[in-house]
């Protein structure tokens, strides 16, 4: 049985993931019609955005099936999702608390008792 908290946790999760992947698949387009200066540097970007991608990927996958080390790396990326946000509240709002909101409520999550309890449960 999943509980409520597990389910908003990976909700948060497949949306970042989505909105990682959509940002990557617009780089790209943008990259395919406009072009780069310095291609090895593009090249460098696309790679560590996909890459991106597969870690939460593989971060919601792991939290879905209550993997310990999937906990762990959520904070990671919860940490870094709200440092991103908070560095852009200045300059865009709305972007800002789009990503400052969800990484919020999920560290928030992340860090209850209730979910390492859970966890707890598992081996």
């Amino acid at each position: 049985m999943r509980s409520a908290q597990l389910v908003a946790l990976v909700a948060i999760l497949i949306f970042q993931s989505l909105g990682v992947a959509a940002v990557t698949g617009l780089w790209v387009f943008e990259f395919a019609t406009q072009g780069s200066d310095d291609l090895v540097s593009a090249l460098s970007l696309l790679l560590v955005m996909v890459v991106a991608v597969a870690w939460l990927v593989a971060t919601a996958s792991g939290v879905f099936r209550k993997r310990r080390w999937a906990f762990s790396s959520s904070v990671v990326v919860q940490i870094l999702t709200v440092i991103l946000g908070l560095a852009l509240v200045p300059g865009d709002l709305l972007q800002g608390w789009l990503l400052l909101g969800p990484a919020t409520v999920a560290l928030v999550i992340l860090l209850s008792k209730k979910t390492w309890q859970l966890i707890e449960g598992q081996d």
